[in-house]
């Protein structure tokens, strides 16, 4: 449905323009996620599942034992 470059309102977070779409390193294989960049928070960054017919789908996923995992320290980028 919507495509990088395109923008779209994304909960608190304001208009968010979409910069990729695809799967994510350490995630399950079986979703593909948009990257959003909000618009009035500069230098950060969204990553929302998508279904299907790629509508985010709001679902919050389970980051334990991913390299997104920070609930004991750790040096980014080592897992």
């Amino acid at each position: 449905m919507f495509e990088v470059g395109s923008n779209i309102i994304y909960g608190n977070s304001g208009v968010c323009k979409i910069v990729g779409i695809g799967a994510m390193s350490g995630m399950p294989k079986d979703k593909l996620y948009y990257t959003l960049e909000p618009y009035y928070v500069k230098g950060s960054r969204i990553f929302t599942p998508v279904d299907n017919t790629m509508i985010p789908t709001g679902e919050f996923r389970d980051v334990q034992g991913t390299p997104f995992d920070f609930t004991e320290f750790k040096p980014i980028g080592k897992n």
